[in-house]
């Protein structure tokens, strides 16, 4: 048996010359909706581009990104991010906690640190990092670092934004649930309109 994640994409012209890409060029945004095959919304599905029409660098972020320790929990739980991001854990629990991961794409341990501490970690490879606490087995989150800047995560409805795209041709990508959709192309285009439809395969036969 499968799981379908259905992604209806609607691709909008950039309003005025202020919004650019990172090329300079006027930007294009991407909006669209994950769908799963009972035709609800896919909430948490981590959505990128990626460019095949040039390649680029671009810096990390200078202000890290964070995911929080609040209520034994880690929020947020999905965390995708530019690869060279460094990442706050702030603890805002009243506990110790111990953050760790044994990801080939990133091997820590942060050893415990007390509430109201906030260590951080780089994240230099690309690939999927799973987060743990030593203390608390059941807390679990996970960081996709990616080598594009163009990620979101959907919303509670489905719905995602992918903005400051410049026209080209982009690759598609969703993970969900520890499952990749196979990457579609797309093209980028002002005022074009695409459906497209991936499958994430469960274990479930």
């Amino acid at each position: 048996m499968q799981r379908g994640i259905s992604i209806l994409i609607i691709v909008l012209g950039a309003v005025g010359w202020n919004l650019l890409s990172l090329s300079g060029l006027a930007a294009q945004t991407l909006k669209g909706i994950v769908l799963d095959t009972e035709g609800k919304g896919v909430s948490g599905a981590v959505v990128w581009a990626e460019p095949l029409h040039k390649s680029f660098e671009v810096a990390p972020p200078s202000d890290p990104a964070v995911m929080e320790q609040r209520n034994l929990a880690f929020v947020p739980s999905v965390l995708p991010i530019l690869v060279g991001t460094r990442v706050r854990f702030p603890n805002h629990d009243a506990v110790y906690h111990s953050i760790y991961s044994f990801s080939k794409a990133k091997r820590f341990s942060l050893g415990l640190y007390p509430p109201g501490t906030a260590p951080s970690v780089v994240f230099d490879t690309p690939g999927v990092v799973k987060i743990f606490c030593n203390i608390h087995d059941f807390m679990r989150a996970t960081i996709l670092v990616l080598e594009t800047p163009y990620f979101t995560v959907t919303d509670k409805q489905g719905t995602y934004t992918l903005s400051g795209l410049e026209p080209g041709s982009y690759q598609l990508r969703v993970w969900y649930a520890d499952r990749y959709a196979p990457p579609q192309p797309i093209e980028v285009l002002p005022g074009k309109i695409l459906s497209k439809e991936l499958i994430i395969p469960t274990d479930e036969q």
